[in-house]
């Protein structure tokens, strides 16, 4: 006698809607990196997601020779900004349905990022890329291309400049 496997009605039909419930959007406060929210915010609506805003502030340098002279702001000063700057930008431009959380980690931009990602059970990543190619790249690095390795979870890269997310081009 042969069986025949059955599939649950559950595994035949697609859901058709993606199951995305916490968002993380990595913000450095520049014009670029809030084109995320331009993703973020309507797939949060849309969701019934919340979005964890993150500002991840790199260690200070000191440029060679200058070690007596700090040539940046001191790092606790970045991190009390953006813990007062976070909420502020999120009442500004998350509707008030969105539930949001405002968080400020130390340390490289990447590892702060995907460690956020896995402590804290976010299933999509919406961050911006500079786009930077040739020796400005090396130079600079790309987090967003590091963050894409390493997440635990989806990410879903927003060019910082050029065609906005959602729009097509003009074929001429």
């Amino acid at each position: 006698m042969a069986t025949r496997a059955t599939k649950s009605p559950a595994s035949t039909k697609p859901s058709g809607r993606l199951r995305w419930r916490r968002l993380l959007v990595p913000l450095d406060f520049s014009k670029a990196s809030l084109r995320a929210f331009e993703v973020a915010v309507p797939l949060a609506r849309d969701c019934g997601a919340r979005l964890f805003l993150l500002s991840a502030i790199e260690p200070s340098g000191y440029a060679a020779g200058m070690e007596a002279v700090a040539t940046v702001v001191p790092d606790s000063v970045l991190v009390e900004d953006a813990r007062s700057n976070l909420p502020k930008l999120a009442r500004q431009l998350v509707p008030s349905g969105i539930p949001v959380t405002c968080l400020v980690g130390r340390g490289k931009a990447f590892d702060v990022i995907t460690r956020v990602a896995t402590t804290r059970g976010i299933d999509l990543i919406v961050l911006t890329t500079h786009g930077r190619t040739g020796l400005e790249r090396v130079l600079m690095g790309s987090t967003a291309e590091l963050v894409v390795r390493h997440a635990s979870c989806p990410v879903y890269v927003v060019r910082a400049f050029g065609p906005r997310p959602g729009r097509r081009r003009r074929k001429d």
